[in-house]
């Protein structure tokens, strides 16, 4: 065993352990099997903040294993970025199985869009939230306009997506890790008042269900942006005031859309 593998090793063996008691010895060995295989692509590659490359596979896999993740998911998680350094897919088909392999390419493919991910398999999704919380904690070395982006972005389409797919704790913390990128120093409670996150709030509960959590994330995205207390009160009252029109609106439009 490589000292890379050395250092990330008990993490990887307490979750493969988790995934004997819940599937057996099988798919433990698969996991096990998976982060060698990262390890020995990813050796003495770095990230642009200076940690080993095998750093974040370890990272999103034990963000899907804290999660429930089955042991194709976590096996994914490991090998996501070796796909750019193997041959192809059918490499990790050959390796892992064509569930793993299908995992690993469903995941690149996807894109961060109100079009695609609403229809991303469950799988998939909790990889791309995985992969895009532990980005956000090491999102330093990244050009400032790059951070925004990324910051901006989960917070109006990927929060909201993962608080409807049940992942309500993963949405905080990339809800937390977003805000804390755009405005670093800064908690998200500071950068979202109480008075304004409860107007928000209670202004979503005039929408239909489905709506709410895409419209919340939205809502709170343009707020965060915004420099002054008065200015995110003035938001917020402004949201509560337009919100019983935009209910009316929607509801009318999806009782259209069922006849």
């Amino acid at each position: 065993m490589s000292s890379l593998e050395e250092r990330y090793a008990p993490t990887v063996r307490f979750h493969s352990e988790e995934v004997r008691r819940r599937e057996g010895g099988a798919a433990a060995a698969l996991v096990r099997r998976a982060f060698r295989f990262a390890a020995r692509h990813h050796q003495g590659e770095t990230r642009l903040n200076g940690d080993p490359f095998l750093a974040h596979s370890v990272a999103v896999a034990q963000i899907v294993a804290e999660r429930g993740g089955s042991s194709r998911v976590i096996a994914a998680a490991l090998v996501h970025d070796v796909r750019w350094r193997a041959r192809d897919i059918p490499e990790l088909a050959h390796h892992f199985g064509d569930d793993v392999a299908r995992l690993v390419r469903d995941l690149a493919a996807l894109g961060v869009s109100e079009v695609a991910l609403p229809g991303a398999h469950p799988d998939v999704l909790l990889l791309k939230l995985a992969d895009r919380l532990h980005n956000l904690h090491t999102v330093d070395p990244l050009s400032r306009d790059v951070q925004v982006q990324k910051a901006t972005e989960t917070l109006r389409l990927l929060v909201p997506r993962a608080r409807t797919a049940g992942h309500d704790e993963l949405g905080e913390e990339l809800f937390a890790a977003a805000h804390h990128t755009l405005t670093p120093g800064r908690s998200p409670r500071s950068v979202r008042p109480p008075f304004a996150a409860l107007v928000l709030r209670l202004a979503a509960l005039l929408l239909p269900a489905p709506s709410r959590g895409r419209w919340l994330g939205e809502w709170r995205a343009e707020m965060s942006v915004l420099r002054t207390r008065r200015a995110r009160w003035r938001f917020a009252v402004d949201v509560a005031l337009g919100c019983p029109r935009m209910a009316l609106e929607t509801r009318w439009a999806g009782t259209g859309e069922a006849r």
